[in-house]
């Protein structure tokens, strides 16, 4: 009998060590604060959400001190978007708030991301909500906010733009005599694109139950906005986009870039052709002169440079790939005699720091000792263009006839320091020190 007390005082002490710990590690403040945590704090926020399933997240970075767990509703509800510091003791420490968007009727949270629309080098929040009213009522909003991190009562997160750019609605007309099938009438006030410029939203498509219209609003941060604050987006445009549909029948963006064009790919009458008209971001067709504008009709490789000055194009005619300067309006001949080549891939461009530079791939088995050839080209600072030339094999995939070129960002792409990475096979790369 005496041997079994010690142990059991043993056991005991152990439970009691066990308990202290346990407790003690419940009520350390310098926890880390995790995704959970923050979950089960947002669910208290909404008395129609039980789950934690139901609220997403998303990690955002402030700055290099200030990071944060995002939450929102992915239900019906209505909307909040909630902040927790995520390496703030047990979360509280400088932050947690929540933007409530009690002005909304339930709606579900889509998305949630961070941008910066007002080129301030300040990130706005970004809000995509969705109304789900099943066969009555589908619809998608983007709001905007600023200072969205913001825990200071003074200067708090403010809506600086909302616009919904879908909406259908749907009713009943009347029943089918025969079978009582109901007759449906839908009808579409907004399906249209947001895309985001400096300084400037652009919006296309149907707008407001006008099809094939722009809208495009620029931020004015002297102009009075909501709550006497300063800073709003203005409407500066708001037109049909009637020169751009006479030409595109169909298709779609092919290529943006930051400048004021906009290369379009539309349809094209002839079998093989890839047909596009140049745009400016009001959505109305460039004027490129006839022979520019009868070769972009029919061209196999068409390009137009970050920043828009340079276009590349194919003229069938003269049998050529041509470089067009927009800015001295002169044109260069790339390659000739293009017809004799298997295939010529995409262009890669590099206009990043000093680097001003193009590169594309020929196929040829014929004149080419590796079957392919790099051709790159380089811009001097007073925009004249110089070429190189380098016999190397490159590895591309030959899935389909019209396929069967290097496939540019794939296996050839330019690197940070301006050198041409391509590949040799599969796994396997080359490197062109530019």
């Amino acid at each position: 009998m005496n041997s079994i007390v010690p142990e059991k005082k043993k056991l005991q002490t152990l439970l009691y060590i066990y308990v202290v710990v346990f407790f003690g590690a419940c009520s350390n403040p310098y926890l880390p604060f995790t995704e959970t945590d923050a979950k089960l704090r947002t669910v208290k926020l909404f008395p129609e959400i039980q789950d934690t399933a139901d609220i997403g997240l998303i990690y955002a970075s402030q700055d290099a001190s200030h990071h944060w767990f995002v939450t929102y509703n992915k239900v019906n509800a209505i909307p909040k978007v909630c902040f927790f510091q995520s390496d703030a003791e047990d979360g509280l420490h400088l932050g947690a708030h929540h933007i409530s968007l009690n002005h909304k009727s339930k709606v579900i949270v889509e998305n949630v991301s961070f941008r910066n629309v007002t080129n301030d080098d300040q990130y706005e929040l970004l809000i995509e909500l969705h109304y789900d009213y099943d066969f009555s009522y589908q619809a998608r909003e983007l709001l905007i906010y600023q200072n969205p991190f913001s825990i200071d009562s003074t200067n708090p997160p403010r809506e600086i733009f909302s616009f919904f750019h879908e909406q259908v609605r749907q009713r009943i007309i009347g029943f089918d005599e025969k079978y009582g099938n109901p007759h449906q009438v839908k009808v579409v006030e907004n399906n249209a694109d947001i895309d985001f410029f400096e300084n400037f939203i652009l919006i296309k498509g149907t707008i407001n139950g006008f099809p094939n219209h722009l809208s495009e609003y620029k931020w004015d941060p002297t102009a009075t906005g909501a709550g006497g604050q300063k800073g709003k987006f203005i409407l500066e445009i708001d037109e049909e986009l009637h020169e751009a549909e006479d030409e595109e029948q169909s298709g779609g963006i092919v290529h943006k870039v930051k400048g004021s064009k906009m290369l379009m790919k539309v349809n094209s009458h002839e079998e093989g052709c890839h047909s596009f008209v140049l745009e400016d971001i009001q959505g109305h067709v460039i004027d490129v002169g006839e022979e520019v504008h009868d070769a972009l009709l029919c061209s196999e490789v068409t390009s137009l440079s970050e920043g828009g000055r340079y276009l590349i194009y194919t003229n069938v005619v003269e049998d050529k790939v041509k470089l067009l300067d927009f800015k001295t309006l002169t044109k260069t001949d790339l390659l000739s005699g293009i017809g004799a080549y298997e295939a010529i891939s995409d262009v890669v461009w590099n206009f990043t720091g000093k680097h001003r530079q193009f590169a594309f791939i020929v196929v040829n088995p014929e004149e080419f000792i590796d079957n392919t050839c790099i051709f790159v080209y380089t811009f001097n600072r007073e925009g004249q263009l110089t070429e190189k030339r380098y016999d190397r094999p490159v590895f591309y995939p030959c899935e389909t006839r019209e396929n069967c070129v290097p496939q540019k960002d794939y296996t050839f792409w330019f690197n940070q320091k301006g050198n041409l990475v391509y590949k040799t096979g599969e796994d396997r790369e080359g490197r062109l020190e530019l």
